[in-house]
């Protein structure tokens, strides 16, 4: 009888450990959102550093849209010239993936998180979306795909390269 209270005292324990720590991540998350001032998401491409001209932001848009429109896949693009402080590049582009709901429709999301001025690009993906599109991938991505054309400041030839293997990866 002593085993069954001893383990059902435990059970319980561990369970509110893991409740407090889920509510403190999501405490955490709102107090670094709140404080922040996050753009407004206009749209497939939002490119708030100017990065690409005008026809190549409704080149990238046509392309992630033809896409999205057969498998409900979603990829958004973003280009920031600077980010809060005391936040992390990839964390930036973690909360914004969050605000402005990325793999909504069913849950596979990546956003390609770019800022010239500050030399950083980031692959953000959605929680279902770390299945194929893991970290590493993410990363050989970022190195052998998109920062060769980067480099020689070409963007939109970077971000084409990028969502080609994206998209490939998916299929």
């Amino acid at each position: 009888m002593k085993k069954i209270i001893l383990i059902g005292f435990i059970a319980i324990f561990f369970t509110s450990c893991k409740s407090a720590k889920i509510e403190s991540q999501t405490e955490n998350y709102k107090s670094n959102i709140s404080n922040i001032d996050l753009p407004e998401r206009i749209g497939i491409v939002n490119d708030f550093e100017k990065t690409l001209t005008e026809f190549q932001s409704e080149q990238i848009t046509a392309v992630i849209s033809f896409y999205y429109n057969s498998c409900k896949n979603d990829i958004l693009v973003a280009t920031v010239e600077s980010i809060p402080e005391k936040i992390e590049f990839d964390e930036y582009a973690s909360i914004l993936s969050k605000e402005w709901n990325l793999g909504d429709e069913n849950g596979n999301g990546v956003l390609i998180l770019i800022s010239k001025s500050l030399n950083k690009v980031s692959l953000k993906t959605t929680y279902d979306s770390e299945l194929t599109h893991t970290k590493d991938f993410c990363e050989k991505v970022i190195k052998e795909d998109m920062n060769p054309y980067f480099e020689k400041d070409d963007y939109y030839r970077g971000v084409l390269s990028g969502l080609k293997e994206i998209i490939k990866k998916w299929k």
